[in-house]
């Protein structure tokens, strides 16, 4: 049977040819290449109770956030699909055969985010989430309530970390944000989030707590 395909529950992977989609069920790696490979599915443990309508990669590919306007779930991927990225080691069909075997019986688990602040919230939705780019355990939502919420999910998976307020006019509300440039000193540290009026508001720092950085990015910031 075809996988019904739609943007809304799909992310592109690492390699700019190839996509990952996510069900309740399972998430399926589709290959875009000329070669065009069957999906690769990897079935969620336990599955999901919402339809994913967005989804994020912590930066070091361990982690999958998988969310919809009143859930989140942290996916935490097995080792042969973490970022759905092909090992260049696996040249023997031997190999091959080994690693096609476990991949077929690996599963991602999945844990509730923030179930707590949604059963007290009815009114609160999602409407953005992104992984730090400094950490790959810190999850920032961007909530209905003008707040970005930043969540250290290796410590507690239902109190946020940090939770920044955003300053929006009256008549307006956030849509989206992005963190800017990692090239800049101080820009990776910001965030930008854009409001339904189309003005764009910066937020710095953002940190996660206890970050540590590299000495040279450290220096940059004097």
């Amino acid at each position: 049977a075809a996988l019904p395909l739609s943007l809304s529950n799909s992310l592109a992977t690492p390699t700019s040819s190839s996509l990952l989609l996510s069900t309740r069920e399972a998430l399926h790696h589709l290959d875009l290449g000329p070669t065009s490979a069957p999906p690769t599915p990897l079935l969620i443990s336990p599955p999901l109770d919402f339809s994913p309508t967005l989804l994020a990669h912590s930066p070091g590919g361990l982690l999958l956030a998988a969310a919809a306007p009143r859930h989140v779930a942290i996916l935490t991927l097995p080792p042969p699909h973490r970022a759905f990225r092909r090992s260049n080691a696996e040249s023997s069909p031997a190999t091959s055969a080994r690693a096609a075997v476990s991949q077929a019986a690996a599963t991602a688990t999945a844990r509730p985010l923030a179930r707590s602040l949604f059963r007290l919230r009815p009114e609160l939705t999602v409407l953005d989430l992104r992984w730090h780019p400094w950490s790959d355990g810190h999850l920032l939502l961007l909530t209905s309530d003008a707040t970005l919420r930043v969540f250290n999910v290796a410590k507690s998976v239902e109190l946020e970390e940090q939770a920044l307020e955003i300053a929006l006019p009256f008549s307006a509300s956030p849509t989206r944000f992005a963190f800017g440039s990692p090239s800049k000193p101080w820009s990776r540290f910001t965030v930008f989030v854009l409001a339904t009026d189309g003005a764009l508001h910066a937020i710095c720092p953002v940190a996660p707590f206890s970050a540590i950085l590299p000495s040279s990015a450290a220096a940059a910031l004097r």
